[in-house]
């Protein structure tokens, strides 16, 4: 894995289209409640009565909003860490209109196929917790 700053690359306008959706995004989350309750039911968990593997994103959006950390951890790990992931990414290229650089990770093919892997691991461990959550 490289890491390494370089000048403003070409995927800085969809960074910026996702700062564009998270800032705001995180603004309706203050209010908090009342986001929860405009929420359609989730149609996975009433006809299964397990929680799907988003279940709770909302919850952690809310608490990662009013700046409670481990509570949008616990609500959900996965969601917590792809808006974290969204956060850095629109700083990034936030980082990148204001100074003219950025920061570019680059993989090789087996190192991606390892963060595939991974996320798919990811995926199915988040899932596992949510449903040993839900069973506590």
């Amino acid at each position: 894995m490289l890491i390494r700053m370089q000048k403003r690359t070409p995927d800085v306008s969809v960074g910026l289209i996702v700062a564009a959706i998270v800032i705001p995004g995180f603004c309706l989350f203050l209010f908090g409640e009342s986001v929860i309750a405009l929420a359609p039911p989730c149609l996975f968990h009433l006809w299964t009565g397990l929680p799907c593997p988003s279940c709770g994103a909302t919850r952690a959006g809310i608490a990662l909003a009013q700046l409670r950390m481990a509570d949008a951890f616990f609500e959900n790990p996965l969601f917590f860490a792809l808006y974290m992931a969204c956060i850095l990414w629109g700083m990034n290229s936030l980082l990148a209109v204001v100074v003219g650089k950025n920061v570019q990770i680059i993989l090789t093919a087996q190192e991606k196929k390892r963060v595939q892997r991974l996320l798919v691991s990811a995926i199915i461990i988040n899932w596992l917790y949510l449903i040993a959550k839900v069973a506590l």
